[in-house]
């Protein structure tokens, strides 16, 4: 084999690991394509490859970044990943060390390597919370097997709930640092943390996103949007392809052919909608966040019947988001309403809803909350909270601070009792949070 096809055949195994779909026949399809160029002029040889190995946009910028990070000198190649694999193995190292704090009768846990990564990338807080529950609810039972393999369950169980909570770029699998040990790893962890940051919009904190920067957001809320409501259609087909055939539609519909059973008709199961309830913070450092969220939850409105929603500052106040098309018109409405720059109280804004006889609350009512629940009268406020959900058939906190400032709130604590609350403080975050919905 020459040197050149060994290249392009470790190109193909980064490429792979970075996320494009690449199968054998494109690999050889690139090999030989190569033959009908100047192999010496990089640009012709870039478009070669790309035209055989990339499709689709993202593909294509996956591509692009790894061709720049691949072919360059030998030496810098080595240097570098010599460099990169050091580093990865000191981050093991450090998974691997905090994950053997964890001890019950003195011995390490049993956990799974992928989720000794996700006990590395707790917040201190929770942390402590794990080590707490193992030294308080099975002290005295040291030297007994059942309790050992009791408290090890539960802790695997509390883990693998956590890692639904983390977001892509807090958590990646324990496979990626294995992959991180070859050469071909190295370089795609490299390829994708760099396309990340290009894309740095979708990661970035909603509260640091500029004036200027708001039209760009708005095209990618669209784009993450169109995307959720495909995978909803394609989840509707798949649960429709598992009903039961309806043989007296499928007859009276053959009747149009003769009798051929051209189209198979099914028994559409009786769904009841849900009814989505939304209590929008508006306060100036909310508003924009608020505006952000009401464009994914529109488009789950495919699932639920025609929302209520309500805006809230001192008190709350209905709004029709039929009419906003896009967070631009939301903040305009915000900005036109009585409630805009008013201080929040989210106690009042509950018990409206509560209260209104205008609101009806029955068990098919999933109520969204878009707060970063700083407000007044907090104990009020939980009392209420705690009512509604007594109510409701589910209530969602959508908080755009980050899971790591929850604790300087200190009546945050109590709205997690009685709600679901999710860290929306990035676009990619939201997007997963909405998905749940």
């Amino acid at each position: 084999m020459d040197s050149l096809t060994k290249n392009i055949i470790e190109f193909a195994d980064v490429l792979r690991i970075a996320g494009v779909r690449l199968s054998t026949s494109e690999v050889i399809d690139s090999i030989t394509s190569l033959r009908y160029i100047d192999i010496l002029d990089k640009k012709s040889v870039k478009t070669a490859l790309s035209s055989c190995m990339a499709k689709g946009e993202e593909e294509r910028n996956i591509f692009s970044e790894a061709f720049d990070k691949f072919f360059i000198p030998l030496d810098e190649r080595l240097q570098y990943l010599e460099s990169k694999s050091a580093k990865i193995e000191e981050i093991r190292a450090q998974i691997t060390q905090e994950a053997a704090e964890l001890k019950f009768n003195g011995a390490p846990i049993n956990l799974p390597d992928e989720l000794k990564e996700v006990y590395y990338n707790l917040p201190m807080e929770e942390k402590h919370s794990i080590k707490a529950f193992i030294e308080k609810s099975f002290s005295g039972m040291e030297g007994l097997a059942g309790p050992r393999l009791l408290m090890e369950n539960m802790v695997k169980g509390k883990l693998n709930n956590l890692r639904q909570n983390l977001s892509s770029d807090d958590y990646k699998d324990w496979k990626s640092y294995e992959n991180a040990l070859s050469d071909a790893g190295l370089i795609a962890g490299e390829v994708i943390e760099d396309i990340q940051n290009k894309d740095s919009l979708l990661y970035k904190n909603i509260g640091d996103i500029k004036e200027e920067e708001i039209p760009k957001v708005i095209m990618l809320i669209k784009q993450i949007a169109e995307k959720l409501r495909r995978n909803i259609r394609r989840r509707e087909l798949m649960v429709k392809r598992k009903s039961k055939p309806d043989l007296r539609r499928t007859i009276r519909d053959s009747l149009s052919t003769g009798g051929v059973l051209f189209n198979i008709k099914y028994k559409a199961k009786s769904r009841k909608k849900n009814k989505l309830l939304v209590l929008c913070d508006v306060s100036a450092s909310m508003y924009r966040f608020s505006g952000f969220a009401m464009q994914f939850i529109l488009g789950m409105h495919m699932n639920s019947s025609i929302a209520d929603t309500y805006i809230f500052s001192e008190f709350a106040e209905h709004i029709n988001i039929t009419a906003a098309e896009n967070p631009n018109s939301f903040e305009r409405k915000i900005k036109e309403s009585k409630a805009w720059r008013k201080g929040t109280n989210i106690y009042n804004a509950l018990d409206y809803i509560l209260n209104s006889r205008f609101v009806r609350l029955n068990s098919s009512t999933i109520v969204i909350i878009l707060s970063d629940a700083k407000t007044l009268d907090a104990a009020n406020a939980s009392d209420s909270l705690k009512l509604l959900d007594g109510k409701v058939k589910r209530i969602i906190w959508l908080n755009p601070l980050s899971e790591k400032e929850w604790s300087k709130i200190p009546s945050l604590v109590n709205f997690i009792r009685y709600s679901t609350m999710l860290d929306c403080s990035n676009i990619e975050r939201l997007a997963k949070a909405c998905s749940m919905i």
